[in-house]
């Protein structure tokens, strides 16, 4: 399909909304369900938001968005050392059981030392949806 596409901004709350806003365009242009576009929206939020609050001396915030005939990646991560991370209990917060609620697989890991978290949406499923 496109290119990945590639964000970074510096890790702040207030620019939270930039990162939604890239996402639900690139989501939008993949001619996803109105719903869907709304789940991955709110769920890039999330993420965001999680990483930010495990975060010691963040830097940056990158979302990095890949789309093939068959899933849509999306991988937000955090320029910082986390506390502890991934968590032992990912499902342990509300933003977590938000995540994994929407989008159909959710993954945090430790991408190169970077605290990351991986979701995936299955196109197919999600372009019949809404």
């Amino acid at each position: 399909m496109d290119a990945p596409i590639k964000l970074v901004v510096p890790a702040d709350p207030n620019y939270v909304h930039v990162v939604r806003t890239v996402a639900t365009g690139f989501a939008a242009h993949l001619a996803l369900s109105f719903d869907t576009v709304g789940d991955l929206r709110l769920a890039v939020g999330e993420c965001c938001n999680r990483l930010l609050a495990a975060a010691i001396h963040p830097t940056t915030l990158a979302l990095v968005m890949d789309a093939s005939h068959e899933d849509l990646i999306v991988r937000v991560s955090l320029g910082t050392s986390a506390v502890s991370w991934p968590p032992t209990d990912p499902l342990a917060s509300l933003s977590s059981k938000v995540i994994s609620s929407l989008a159909d697989t959710t993954e945090e890991e430790l991408d190169g030392g970077i605290p990351t978290i991986v979701s995936t949406w299955h196109l197919l499923a999600a372009a019949r949806h809404g």
